[in-house]
């Protein structure tokens, strides 16, 4: 733990212990049941549940704009009922605890943790940009629900972090991560049981712009928070380097099945 402090830097890991314990709070208290639903806050937009379009994905994250605004004048020292209230109120609701912490991964990434809590922290270009290269989809959001954990981890963290992330907590970027996460995540199961275990997903933006094969010429596994690519078998001179998304289960799939898991889950028809 000393060694991660340490090598993470004051900022990150106050970050990360703020988080932390706001999850660990809400849960001790009977509300951290991880659904994020926001109910508490009368300004998140209600929308039905159905995948929202683009429009809808607009409005609503424009919908908390003001209470953002309020959020981030409370943290700045504001003692304005308005500006106070916004901030006890997000405070009060459940978090999305994987939600909360992905979004904070997505900020780390876009900056360098300071030498002491009050120096301002720098942007890290290479991995977002890398990020924002890939293809996004306009209607990332399955449900409105989870269009609505979105925007309630949104003003968890503008309420919870340190100040000097806050520049970097931003509404159009958490939005283009969503737009690029949807179909260009990995899938992350355990690696001590044959990888019988769903955990989550997470995104590698560079190791993203491999395309699909149900033939591939690279294999990949994961090591820890990274992933390993290796040649599989013997290529030609100028033939695309691809992987399986489908993690090897092709073997056992007919062409329909694995076409139709292909659209499914990254929206392309399969030749």
């Amino acid at each position: 733990m000393e060694s991660w402090t340490e090598e993470a830097g004051p900022v990150v890991t106050e970050a990360w212990m703020a988080v932390e314990e706001f999850i660990k709070r809400k849960s001790m208290q009977g509300n951290g049941s991880g659904n994020g639903s926001g109910n508490d806050d009368h300004e998140l937009q209600h929308i039905n549940q159905v995948r929202p379009n683009e429009e809808e994905i607009q409005q609503a994250w424009n919908s908390v704009s003001s209470t953002a605004h309020f959020i981030l004048e409370a943290r700045n020292g504001s003692t304005r009922k308005p500006h106070r209230r916004a901030l006890t109120s997000v405070l009060a609701t459940s978090p999305n605890p994987d939600y909360l912490s992905f979004l904070l991964s997505a900020t780390l990434s876009r900056v360098k943790a300071a030498t002491s809590s009050t120096e301002p922290a720098t942007a890290t270009a290479t991995e977002w940009d890398a990020l924002l290269q890939l293809v996004p989809d306009p209607t990332p959001y399955a449900t409105s629900s989870c269009l609505q954990i979105a925007l309630q981890s949104y003003l968890h963290l503008l309420a919870l972090l340190p100040t000097t992330l806050l520049p970097s907590v931003s509404a159009s970027a958490f939005l283009a991560l969503a737009q690029r996460d949807s179909h260009n995540s990995f899938g992350i199961r355990s690696l001590d049981d044959g990888g019988d275990e769903f955990l989550g997903y997470g995104v590698w933006p560079v190791a993203s712009f491999f395309n699909h094969s149900c033939s591939p010429n690279v294999g990949k596994k994961r090591v820890g928070r990274e992933w390993e690519f290796w040649m599989s078998r013997g290529v030609e001179e100028g033939e695309e380097l691809c992987i399986s998304y489908l993690g090897g289960d092709e073997v056992g799939l007919g062409v329909a099945e694995r076409r139709e898991r292909l659209f499914e889950t990254w929206a392309f028809e399969c030749e």
